[in-house]
């Protein structure tokens, strides 16, 4: 059985958001169609109320619509939500794009059941290697939400490929990745990301030194941990990808934190 909790919490955030916050009436049907269901490995993210966890969420389309209007893309019919996770963003892909197929991919298994169940998303078992996961469908849209940031400057490569390989013509991929912004808290030490000092200045010099900065969280995570990487180094991985254009560029943009880009295949 999923463990999931429908959260009173989350419901009354909701329900504060509708009546305290000035959003436009879109945003107000996308609150009040969302599912309130949160997996009980996300309940310590609705601790506060659960407001901000949705208000993370109503960024991220805000993003999307706004690279979608920048290249004319309307009513995306395919759409992947990769990495998918328990469904923050993709419970407000859902309510947006009612007729669209919507599918996720995860490393977590249990994320991507719970993503299948609540969302009715057919959803796939992710790899860490990227060049050995291959998908059946190409897509109209592809979010890619907090995953740049975790990866090195050759993984980014790697992954920026399989983007491009799974796009539509015409389509677009929307991703973040930490930039200035993350690089100002990080030096004033707002944030250190769960890094040791030493591994917060390795990240720092890396990416002053060449653009890319990267450490691991520690010696086991094998490859994932904390990256910045510059505006320069980021167009750089995406021209070397494929023939698809920047139509969409936003620092900060997703919740006034990470950066996000908007990259569609051209033809």
């Amino acid at each position: 059985m999923l463990k999931f909790i429908k959260s009173p919490s989350l419901q009354a955030a909701v329900y504060n958001l509708l009546n305290q916050e000035n959003y436009s009436p879109e945003k107000k049907t996308w609150l009040r169609q969302i599912s309130t269901r949160v997996h009980k490995y996300e309940s310590g993210y609705i601790s506060d109320g659960g407001e901000h966890y949705l208000k993370v969420g109503l960024s991220a389309m805000k993003c999307i619509h706004e690279a979608m209007d920048s290249c004319g893309l309307t009513n995306p019919i395919s759409i992947l939500d990769f990495p998918c996770g328990y469904g923050r963003v993709m419970r407000f892909l859902k309510a947006a794009f009612p007729r669209a197929q919507i599918e996720g991919a995860d490393l977590d298994k249990k994320a991507n059941r719970f993503c299948s169940r609540i969302f009715g998303a057919k959803t796939l078992d992710s790899k860490p290697d990227l060049e050995e996961l291959k998908l059946e469908n190409k897509y109209d849209l592809i979010w890619c939400g907090s995953l740049v940031t975790h990866l090195e400057k050759e993984r980014i490569a790697t992954l920026l490929h399989f983007f491009f390989r799974h796009l539509n013509q015409g389509g677009i991929c929307v991703f973040t990745s930490h930039g200035v912004r993350v690089e100002d808290l990080l030096a004033r030490g707002e944030i250190n990301y769960s890094l040791t000092p030493d591994l917060v200045e390795k990240v720092l010099k890396g990416y002053r030194e060449s653009g890319a900065g990267f450490s691991e969280y520690n010696e086991s995570r094998e490859g994932y941990g904390i990256s910045l990487t510059s505006d320069a180094v980021i167009r750089t991985l995406a021209a070397e990808a494929g023939d698809w254009s920047c139509v969409y560029f936003e620092p900060a943009g997703w919740d006034n934190h990470q950066d996000v880009y908007a990259f569609r295949k051209d033809g």
